[in-house]
């Protein structure tokens, strides 16, 4: 561990703040809660916001002639913070309940509960409205395919009708890279 530099497993928060100073990317302001950002850092900042910008323009997102208002609410988030929140999405009052909370998640315990609380709610909104149910199918994770000569056992041969399992698959496959943007951006 570098000297005077907190472990990251110890205090994630910290241990931004701990980088950052060290780095000389930053510094405490003149008034307690504020930060300066330094030349070199506000120079990587513009850097990042560039190659934001262009990765919109080379449509990296997949986003260009798409109707985003349809996407499923985790990747409206996803992409709202991926892209810098640079993209312009229409979020609904209770979608903005949720975007709001992502700015307080401070640990992968918080982003797993708020994963499942968006989770929840996507599954609510399928019961208002069945036809939105397309959007919210969980993708498909290649690496479950049974292979030749395997034998997999699933829930229905399990006889189990446990929800949480397809959840809990579901919240990491789309919540993960979620979450790593949310460690970087906070």
């Amino acid at each position: 561990m570098s000297k005077g530099i907190t472990s990251q497993k110890d205090n994630y928060a910290t241990w931004y703040t701990d980088v950052i100073i060290k780095s000389g990317l930053a510094d405490y302001g003149p008034v307690k809660g504020t930060m300066v950002i330094k030349p070199y850092g506000y120079e990587l900042w513009e850097n990042i916001k560039s190659a934001l910008d262009k990765m919109l323009k080379d449509n990296f997102f997949g986003t260009k002639d798409k109707d985003m208002m349809n996407y499923a609410l985790i990747d409206k988030i996803n992409l709202y913070y991926k892209s810098s929140k640079r993209l312009d999405f229409k979020f609904t009052k209770k979608e903005n309940y949720f975007v709001d909370a992502v700015n307080s998640c401070k640990s992968f315990d918080d982003v797993l509960k708020l994963a499942e609380d968006i989770l929840g709610h996507c599954k609510e909104e399928i019961k208002k409205q069945p036809k939105i149910a397309k959007i919210y199918t969980p993708i498909p994770d290649p690496s479950a395919e049974k292979k030749d000569g395997e034998s997999t056992e699933t829930e229905s041969d399990s006889g189990s009708n446990d929800d949480s399992k397809d959840s809990k698959d579901f919240i990491v496959r789309r919540g993960s890279s979620l979450f790593i943007f949310l460690l970087l951006l906070n």
